[in-house]
């Protein structure tokens, strides 16, 4: 998929710089549907959730681990939990208007 303003793809597609909107929480292969429900939770208790604002910053390492921006804190996802949160494109004036909120611990990759 491509990265046009609109187009949705999973978190690990995106490119660093720009801003997100998170559109979706994919579920995993768990048949019971019990880690889909604690995985989507996480990503809750971080801050990535539908309807919410996320900046790439980058990898620490390709393929590896996706770096995000989050109301103001930076956030660190597994590439394959990165797969599980589709995203879409944002112009960049709607992205910084909605990060406006600070972490308490400002830096910090969770």
């Amino acid at each position: 998929m491509s990265s046009r303003e609109g187009s949705v793809m999973g978190l690990h597609r995106t490119l660093p710089g720009r801003s997100y909107e998170v559109v979706r929480i994919l579920g995993t292969k768990d048949v019971d549907g019990v880690r889909r429900q604690y995985t989507a939770f996480r990503l809750e208790e971080l801050g990535i959730f539908p309807g919410q604002t996320v900046r790439r910053l980058g990898s620490r390492r390709p393929g590896r681990t996706v770096i995000v921006e989050v109301l103001g804190c930076r956030v660190a996802l597994s590439t394959d939990l990165a797969r599980n949160v589709l995203v879409k494109a944002l112009g960049d004036t709607i992205a910084r208007r909605r990060n406006d909120l600070d972490c308490p611990d400002h830096g910090q990759v969770h």
